[in-house]
């Protein structure tokens, strides 16, 4: 059985955003010899090879007997669908722990935020609630630490705009695309094969020089290599700043806008999805200021607050 499960949505329609954000923390836990596995309480597309614990359900006393029957004693929660009724409740069985992406601040065992302004949210506290806030508690996953000595092919441009692109936009991208540069665009699983498919085709038919992935395992790999590169305003922003790459962004979603905000101060050009027009010349030049971004060690002050908490006894009601 497991001590820590980390409950995420990994869909077509909520996306693969909060399982990828939770990675490099899955693997810190392991790594520490933790027991842990993800959790989800609806279907799923399986994206690595992790253990994932499944409960199909909305109603929360079953998903919180469900966990009980697994013997977790630590939930780590990335979900916009849980209330703070809901974590009332789950915080009655399980040490919590919560990355408060809207900022709701709820009163339980800890409270995570990668965001760079994530301090300005919070300044009235729980006593009994530990913070984690800002990029320096980001833990990022094993395979982009490793990258290294990566040499960099000129006139690549990387893309990756979402392992389910529900919005469609690197389709809506690709007629702003300069025909001058080798793409290599990122597709994921929860894109449908038609979609792949009419991307292809366009690219094709305009005669560009590109290669398409779907969900591919060097995904880091491409990403170090190219030149420039263009994303979602998600958490991908983050890995191309400690890559230390050109980039420019896309708001494809209203949670993006605190992300949006910061790269917009930071000097990094960013679009809305419905407006792209002026994108070309931006990736033409390759060009695009690069936020700053101290490389450290990883923290260890979360993975070891996570640890005590799993060796607490609970006391089921």
């Amino acid at each position: 059985m497991y001590e820590v499960a980390i409950w995420t949505p990994v869909n077509k329609t909520e996306g693969f955003g909060h399982f990828y954000r939770m990675m490099g923390l899955y693997e810190q836990l392991l790594e520490n010899d933790i027991s842990t596995t993800y959790f989800t309480n609806s279907e799923y597309i399986k994206l690595e090879q992790v253990d994932i614990l499944q409960c199909i359900t909305v109603k929360i006393k079953e998903v919180i007997d469900f966990l009980k029957s697994s013997l977790i004693k630590v939930l780590i929660i990335d979900n916009y669908n849980i209330t703070l009724e809901d974590l009332g409740y789950i915080s009655k069985y399980f040490k919590v722990v919560f990355f408060d992406a809207k900022f709701k601040n709820p009163n339980v065992d800890v409270i995570i935020n990668f965001n760079p302004y994530a301090f300005e949210h919070y300044l009235t506290k729980h006593d009994s609630t530990m913070y984690f806030l800002g990029l320096e508690h980001m833990y990022f996953r094993k395979d982009l630490m490793d990258i290294q000595n990566i040499s960099i092919k000129k006139d690549t441009v990387f893309i990756s705009i979402g392992g389910t692109d529900i919005t469609e936009t690197t389709y809506d991208l690709l007629k702003y695309l300069p025909d001058n540069l080798i793409y290599h665009i990122i597709l994921g699983k929860g894109c449908s094969d038609k979609y792949h498919q009419r991307i292809f085709q366009y690219l094709e038919d305009n005669n560009f020089i590109f290669h398409i992935y779907i969900q591919p395992n060097n995904y880091f790999e491409l990403m170090s290599q190219c030149e420039f590169a263009i994303c979602s305003c998600s958490t991908t922003t983050y890995e191309l700043i400690f890559l230390d790459k050109q980039f420019l962004c896309i708001n494809v979603i209203s949670n993006q806008n605190m992300i949006t905000s910061y790269l917009n101060k930071q000097g990094v050009v960013t679009f809305k999805k419905d407006c792209l027009k002026g994108i070309g010349k931006i990736i033409k030049l390759k060009r695009s200021k690069k936020p700053t971004y101290k490389k450290n060690k990883y923290s260890t002050v979360l993975v070891n607050t996570i640890k005590i908490l799993s060796n607490k006894e609970l006391g089921y009601e």
